[in-house]
């Protein structure tokens, strides 16, 4: 019966917790904060934007003693589990607060963020058509596991040691600059085609967004009555609210009606590192082929050949008229 009663006692104090670490401090819990956004988003089109999530906490701590306010022992160090500024499972969502904004893509896992150290995260978005240049709210989702108490149990030296974690769920404020990015038209047509032959036409390109577009260039669509253009012209850097002329080769179908047509133009341009490419139209006034002198040569030769011999044999008559009136004298 006593030893019964010894091996009850010995299980009782076996269970009770030796140490129970009370790691609630806000010092030593992690600290997420976005410490840069990068990148514009441009009206009606997709665009990137990159967070630069940091762990921002103070320097990592093990937990004291909840009853004695002594360490835990010096083998339970970090690398089993017990650095508290540490955040586990790390995902960040960005969430749009204006009905405009479509995200492309969904939250993105960071996975474990040590204090200190920081993670690139991108999300692809784009606007509508209505949004307009400005700053616009949105709301960056962070949710991880960090540990919250280690509780030990048994013979202090070497413990059996529990970890207990807890979820959190922080909202961080945050705003996406949305600009208008290069917007390419042509402004003017300088000068009109003529129907059966290949024609040097000159047009306008002007830049009327907010942003420079590089390497632009202008190429001519084949689309009757337009049979053909003469490859790729490039046009150079665009800046905005400037212009610049290109000039373009086209043919156009002989015995086409004259009249006003559209031509297609495909340009392609880089807006920053992005390639962008884009379909313009152009109202080409279209001519008939002028009558040329070359095909006036025969008729107007003829006429040439009868008007002299008509003066040639006017002349002639009127010296033998004068000659016999003299040799009847």
């Amino acid at each position: 019966m006593r030893l019964l009663q010894g091996t009850l006692i010995f299980i009782l104090v076996a269970l009770i917790p030796f140490r129970g670490a009370d790691l609630t401090s806000a010092e030593s819990s992690p600290h997420l904060i976005v410490s840069s956004i990068n990148g514009t988003i441009e009206i009606d089109k997709p665009g990137t934007i990159w967070l630069d999530i940091k762990n921002d906490a103070n320097t990592s701590v093990v937990g004291q003693n909840s009853t004695d306010g002594q360490q835990l022992p010096a083998w339970l160090q970090p690398s089993y589990g017990a650095n508290l500024s540490d955040a586990l499972g790390v995902s960040v969502e960005l969430l749009q607060r204006d009905a405009r904004f479509e995200m492309l893509n969904g939250p993105q896992s960071v996975g474990l963020l040590e204090s200190g150290k920081n993670r690139i995260v991108e999300y692809n978005l784009r606007t509508d058509g209505t949004a307009v240049p400005g700053i616009y709210p949105v709301d960056i989702l962070v949710t991880y596991r960090r540990l919250s108490n280690v509780l030990t149990i048994g013979d202090p030296e070497q413990p059996d040691v529990t970890f207990k974690y807890e979820n959190v769920s922080e909202t961080i404020p945050s705003d996406v600059n949305v600009v208008q990015g290069p917007r390419i038209s042509i402004e003017e047509v300088k000068n009109s085609a003529i129907a059966g032959t290949e024609s040097e036409i000159n047009l306008v390109f002007s830049n009327t967004g907010d942003l420079p577009a590089s390497d632009l260039r202008a190429q001519v669509i084949s689309q009757s009555p337009f049979s053909y253009g003469d490859g790729a012209v490039l046009i150079g850097s665009l800046d905005p609210g400037h212009s610049a002329l290109a000039r373009l080769k086209i043919k156009i179908e002989n015995g086409t009606t004259p009249g006003i047509y559209a031509l297609q133009i495909s340009v392609n341009y880089r807006d920053g590192k992005i390639l962008r490419k884009d379909e313009l139209a152009a109202l080409m006034p279209v001519k008939v082929k002028p009558e040329t002198m070359s095909n006036l040569t025969p008729a107007v030769g003829g006429l040439v050949l009868l008007s002299a011999a008509y003066i040639v044999a006017k002349t002639y008559r009127g010296r033998s008229s004068r000659k016999r009136k003299r040799g009847w004298r």
